[in-house]
C-alpha cells in the first residue's frame, strides 16, 4: 500500500515539474521584455519558484536547471552560458529553504526584510557614487543623495503594507503550522531570491560575458524587482495557495519539521 502510494506522489511531483518546466520555458523565451539589450522584464521565474515550494527544493533545482537548458538549446538567444544554469537552479532551491526558515515568523522575517533593505540600499548608494565619478553633470546631486534612500524607503513600505493588509484580516496570516502560505511569506521568498541570485550574482555573470560593471547590473535588478516585485509576489500567492487547496497531498513545510527549531 507505501509503496503504490509513494509511486503515485512520485509521478504526481514529476507531472507537476515537468508542466512548470515547460511553462518556465515559454514566459522566459515568448514573453519577456528586452531591457538595453542584454536584461529581460519577465516571469520566467514565476514556475521555478512554484515547482520549489509545491513539489520541493531538489525537484525545483532541477526544474530550474532544466528549463534553463531546455531554453537555451531549443530557443537560444545567443551562446549557452552555465553561470544563468546556475541562477536557475538556486531559484528552484532558495523558495523553499526561505519557506522553512521563515514562514511563520514575523520577527526573523522584519529582520531579514531590513537587513536586504539596508543592502540594497548600499548598493543602490555604491551605484550613484560610481556613476557619478564618470558622468558628474548628468546626475543632480539632490538626486544622487534621493535614490539610495528611495529603495531603502520603497522596500520596507512594501513589506509594511503587506503586515498592515494581514492584520487587517483582509487577507489571512497563516501560522507556521498552517498550509498556506502568507503575503509576507512569499515576498520574503521574492526578496531573497532577488538579493542572492539577480543582485548578487547575476552581476557577476554579466560582467563575466558583456562586461558590464557588476554594479551597473546589480543596481538595474533593482530597478526591474522595483517594478515586478508586487506582481511577481501577487501572482506566487494566488497560484501556490490555489494549487494547495486543490491538493491536499502538498504542504509547504514538512509535518515533521514545522517545529523544529531555527538554529
Amino acid at each position: 500500500m507505501n509503496s503504490a502510494y509513494n509511486v503515485h506522489v512520485l509521478v504526481k511531483r514529476m507531472s507537476y515539474s515537468a508542466i512548470l518546466l515547460a511553462l518556465s520555458v515559454v514566459l522566459t523565451r515568448f514573453a519577456s521584455v528586452p531591457l538595453f539589450g542584454w536584461l529581460r522584464l519577465g516571469f520566467g521565474s514565476i514556475p521555478i519558484v512554484l515547482s520549489s515550494l509545491i513539489v520541493g527544493p531538489i525537484w525545483g533545482c532541477l526544474v530550474g536547471a532544466g528549463a534553463d537548458l531546455l531554453g537555451s538549446f531549443l530557443f537560444p538567444q545567443g551562446a549557452y552560458f552555465f553561470g544563468y544554469t546556475i541562477d536557475a537552479a538556486l531559484q528552484g532551491v532558495l523558495p523553499w529553504v526561505t519557506m522553512f526558515l521563515l514562514k511563520g515568523r514575523r520577527k526573523y522575517q522584519t529582520g531579514v526584510a531590513v537587513t536586504l533593505a539596508l543592502l540594497m540600499t548600499g548598493m543602490a548608494a555604491a551605484f550613484v557614487f560610481i556613476f557619478s565619478q564618470y558622468r558628474k553633470n548628468d546626475i543632480p546631486t539632490w538626486l544622487r543623495i534621493c535614490i539610495p534612500f528611495f529603495f531603502l524607503i520603497y522596500f520596507v513600505a512594501v513589506f509594511l503594507l503587506f503586515v498592515s493588509i494581514e492584520k487587517s484580516k483582509r487577507i489571512s496570516s497563516p501560522a507556521r503550522e498552517d498550509r498556506k502560505a502568507g503575503l509576507i511569506d512569499i515576498y520574503m521568498i521574492c526578496m531573497v531570491n532577488e538579493c542572492i541570485i539577480s543582485i548578487g550574482i547575476l552581476g557577476i555573470w554579466n560582467q563575466m560575458l558583456y562586461n558590464i560593471p557588476y554594479i551597473y547590473s546589480s543596481f538595474t535588478q533593482m530597478l526591474i524587482f522595483s517594478i515586478n516585485g508586487l506582481i511577481r509576489t501577487a501572482i506566487i500567492f494566488l497560484v501556490v495557495n490555489a494549487l494547495l487547496s486543490a491538493d491536499k497531498s502538498f504542504s509547504l513545510i514538512p509535518e515533521k519539521r514545522i517545529k523544529k527549531p531555527l538554529k
